[in-house]
């Protein structure tokens, strides 16, 4: 529970930039949970993964909330999101496999190679 406050504060920063601008969350989220993460004490060696994995989870609800958003708004065209449904979740999937199986060191240099990010 000591935590929540930095989690919370966590959630409201990529949250706002990606309802503003429509970033991947993943960009700012990933970095700012090594730290926290680092800064509890977990295994270093376990902390990106942590990470990247805790990131992807929380994409489920940022989606929803800008989908609604902006759906209302009448700035969403359906099909276009409909025909890259399966190609998203063939590529998720086949990513977080092939992420599970690297190790701390080349997931971190694919982060800081995909998305400029100096974590890890």
């Amino acid at each position: 529970m000591e935590w929540l406050p930095g989690y919370l504060a966590i959630g409201a920063i990529v949250g706002f930039f990606a309802g503003l601008l429509g970033i991947g969350g993943g960009a700012v989220m990933v970095p700012l949970l090594v730290f926290i993460f680092e800064a509890q004490g977990l295994p270093r060696e376990h902390v990106l993964h942590l990470a990247v994995g805790t990131s992807m989870s929380t994409i489920l609800f940022t989606a929803l909330s800008s989908i609604r958003a902006h759906s209302r708004r009448g700035a969403l065209r359906w099909d276009i999101p409909l025909g890259l449904t399966p190609g998203i979740l063939t590529g998720g999937l086949a990513g977080s496999l092939f992420a599970g199986a690297i190790s701390t060191f080349a997931l971190a240099v694919g982060l800081r190679l995909g998305v400029g990010c100096h974590c890890g």
